[in-house]
This record gives C-alpha cells, sequence and structure tokens, in this order.
C-alpha cells in the first residue's frame, strides 16, 4: 500500500556505542521527521522502545508512507544501524508486536 496507509515495522537496532536505548529526542526527531540524503522529510506517527537488553534496542515505528528504505534512512539519520527489519502491521492488517 502507498500513501496514507499506517504501516508498522519493528527494527532491532544495535547500542553498543553507549548501551543506552534511543533518547525521548530520538524519537521525538523521528516524529516530527528526518530530512533525509535525497531531501525527503520522512516522518513517523509513532515511534518508541519496546524492548532494550543492554546491547539492542526493538523500536516500534509507524508510518503512513512507503518511500523505498525510508525507515532504514530515518534510523540512519538519527544515528541508528537498523540490523533488522520487520512490517508487522498493514492498514490494519496483521498482528501487532
Amino acid at each position: 500500500p502507498g500513501h496514507g496507509f499506517e504501516k508498522e515495522y519493528v527494527a532491532l537496532t544495535n547500542c553498543a556505542r553507549d548501551n543506552k536505548p534511543p533518547s525521548e529526542e530520538c524519537l521525538k526527531s523521528l516524529r516530527e521527521g528526518v530530512v533525509l540524503k535525497d531531501g525527503h522529510i520522512a516522518k513517523a506517527t509513532r515511534a518508541e522502545v519496546i524492548d532494550f537488553d543492554g546491547r539492542f534496542a526493538r523500536l516500534r515505528i509507524v508510518v503512513t508512507e512507503g518511500k523505498f528504505r525510508m525507515v532504514r534512512r530515518m534510523l540512519r539519520g538519527v544515528g541508528y544501524c537498523c540490523m533488522q527489519l520487520l512490517r508487522v502491521r498493514t492498514c490494519g492488517i496483521g498482528d501487532a508486536v
């Protein structure tokens, strides 16, 4: 599905550089918009940490656009590497984690 429909992802990120989960400031940046290298501003309608084990964090990110590798590029834009990305819901279809 294209623009306008919610797509929910669970992203696994590496937090080894500081052993802390992404800060509220980082999550706020994802929600307010990250400027990607192509100049597009990508926003998450929801971004939250759902699990942290001291080295890796799992984030729930909901977007309404579907640009190429957008969630991975958003995370890179706020300083995190996306190691794994799973789409868990599209347009209300699917089980949210």
